[in-house]
């Protein structure tokens, strides 16, 4: 469908003079990474993502910065404290206190609802992403100036202090190893990361190819989604990667039955580390001893067994890769146990843990409190 927008102009003249833009894309762009590739290019802008964004584009290209919030990394960050221009590309990131203050905001959204909703914008659009940039593509010029090229030293550096976790050979294993891992083997097909610790390493430390399609429940946060979304996954896709934490997996475990019943070769990675790991954190920042976050676990390959379905656990670093390799050769179902550190923490972008707990405070304290207003 074609939209008639009236304000393309001030959207091209504020593109035009504009310095450091940043393109931060959502789910309203899956399918248009074409488009985003090359209007990111023209215009020079670092493209960061909202959680449902994330596979639009990989992670290893130059323009991607990656994620935002608590789960983003630390080159969004510094782009964003740098633009002076957000263009907002199918996205309603509700985490306003991430975005930047007192710029220029262009919003573009199928949805009028989602306009102006979480920050003011100087120009909107109501209408398909790919038909925005379509538009708009012959009419901005091209930038010498490259502000994703000015970012380069910050992505590299940020790409080294993850590669630290991720090649980490010490027992027990840290998760981050195993999300980095498996997407040097899963680059294609649908990853449905479920909701807890496992939502972090799968948001950070799996690199998106750009050939493969995220789902998370992004918007509900809902534990337990893995494994049953990755079964629904299975009746549109050929191949499909579950990784759960194990206190999500133990929720919804049984669906191993249906996939089994079904013949849904779906493969299931449990970062188990016998804990709600989240839970855990969020007393920690507030500062009281970890209360009710023991979890009493099953040997989960052995459960796989028992469904009849292959079942691998895995301890040692050093097996990971060929267990990781087995698996992805396998065409039956697949169930890897990999125990995990308990005590790695999912630390935000930029923030120490002192940072970490008052961050948590101010929210707790924002959703107790009342406004003004009420």
């Amino acid at each position: 469908m074609s939209y008639d927008y009236p304000d393309i102009d001030k959207a091209v003249e504020l593109i035009d003079k504009s310095k450091s833009p940043v393109v931060m894309i959502g789910g309203g762009t899956k399918g248009y990474s074409q488009l985003i590739s090359q209007f990111s290019e023209r215009i020079g802008a670092p493209v960061i993502y909202a959680l449902n964004g994330k596979g639009v584009l990989s992670d290893f290209d130059e323009r991607v910065m990656g994620g935002i919030g608590l789960l983003g990394t630390k080159p969004s960050v510094e782009a964003l404290d740098k633009t002076d221009l957000l263009i907002l590309l199918g996205t309603s990131f509700p985490y306003v206190n991430f975005l930047p203050k007192g710029v220029d905001v262009i919003q573009v959204d199928s949805n009028p609802s989602n306009i102006g909703k979480r920050v003011r914008a100087t120009v909107e659009f109501v209408g398909d992403v790919s038909d925005f940039l379509s538009k708009i593509l012959p009419r901005v010029k091209e930038k010498d100036d490259k502000f994703y090229v000015r970012m380069k030293d910050s992505k590299e550096k940020w790409f080294n202090e993850l590669n630290k976790k991720e090649s980490d050979m010490s027992k027990p294993m840290k998760p981050q190893m195993v999300a980095y891992e498996l997407s040097k083997v899963f680059t294609e097909g649908v990853v449905v990361v479920d909701t807890g610790n496992v939502t972090m390493w799968g948001a950070r430390n799996f690199r998106a190819s750009g050939n493969q399609r995220f789902v998370f429940s992004a918007w509900l946060g809902s534990m337990g989604i893995g494994v049953p979304g990755a079964v629904g996954a299975l009746f549109v896709y050929d191949k499909v990667l579950a990784l759960v934490g194990d206190g999500g997996f133990a929720m919804t475990m049984m669906e191993l039955i249906t996939a089994k019943k079904y013949s849904r070769p779906i493969k299931v990675v449990v970062f188990n580390n016998s804990k709600l790991g989240m839970i855990k954190f969020e007393q920690e920042v507030m500062g009281y001893p970890e209360w009710g976050v023991d979890l009493y676990n099953p040997d989960f390959s052995k459960l796989a067994e028992a469904i009849g379905i292959k079942g691998i656990t895995v301890e040692d670093p050093k097996d990971l890769p060929s267990a990781i390799k087995e698996m992805s050769e396998s065409e039956e179902l697949f169930v890897l146990n990999a125990i995990v550190d308990p005590n790695e923490r999912p630390m935000p972008p930029k923030l120490t843990f002192t940072q970490a707990k008052n961050y948590v405070l101010s929210v707790f304290r924002e959703k107790l409190e009342p406004s003004e207003e009420e």
